[in-house]
C-alpha cells in the first residue's frame, strides 16, 4: 500500500513547506476579496492594444504603463480611447510610427535574406551536419524538412 505524501521519507521538505505556508498566510490575509486576476488581464489587454507582439516591448513600455495608469485612475479614459479608435486617430506620435514602419521594413528585408536560396542551402547543410547526413543539393533542402 502506498503511504500518503505526509508520511513520505522527506520530512524536512514537508516541514519547510509547512513553515513557508504559515509565514505566507499573513500575506494572503492582506489581499482583499474584491481583487482578482481580472485586473491583470485588463492591464494586459490595454498593453496589447497599444503595442502588439511584433513591436519592441522594451521601447513601448513607458507609453503602455502611462496609459495603463490613466486607464485605472481616469473615469473617462475608456470613452476617450473608444472615440480615438472610432475616428481612426493615430494612437502614437508620428515619430514613433516612423520608427515602427522602419522596423517593419528591416524585418521584411531580414526575412527576404533568410529565404534566399544561398542562405537556404547553408541552413540545409548545417542541419545535415547536425543530423549526421551528407549534404547534397538534390537531397537536402529547406522545403523538404518543413
Amino acid at each position: 500500500m502506498i503511504k500518503p505524501w505526509k508520511y513520505a521519507k522527506n520530512k524536512t521538505a514537508i516541514k519547510t513547506l509547512k513553515k513557508f505556508l504559515e509565514d505566507t498566510v499573513k500575506i494572503f490575509d492582506m489581499v482583499k476579496k474584491i481583487h482578482s486576476i481580472q485586473v491583470v488581464e485588463s492591464i494586459n489587454h490595454i498593453k496589447a492594444m497599444l503595442a502588439n507582439k511584433n513591436i519592441n516591448w522594451h521601447a513601448s513600455w513607458p507609453i503602455r504603463m502611462a496609459v495603463t495608469i490613466l486607464h485605472f485612475n481616469e473615469s473617462m479614459f475608456e470613452t476617450i480611447v473608444a472615440i480615438r479608435y472610432r475616428l481612426n486617430l493615430p494612437t502614437m506620435p508620428e515619430m514613433m510610427n516612423r520608427y515602427f514602419r522602419m522596423y517593419d521594413t528591416t524585418k521584411d528585408l531580414i526575412k527576404a535574406f533568410k529565404n534566399s536560396k544561398q542562405v537556404q542551402k547553408k541552413f540545409a547543410a548545417l542541419r545535415a551536419i547536425k543530423r549526421g547526413l551528407q549534404a547534397t543539393d538534390d537531397r537536402i533542402t529547406l522545403k523538404s524538412h518543413k
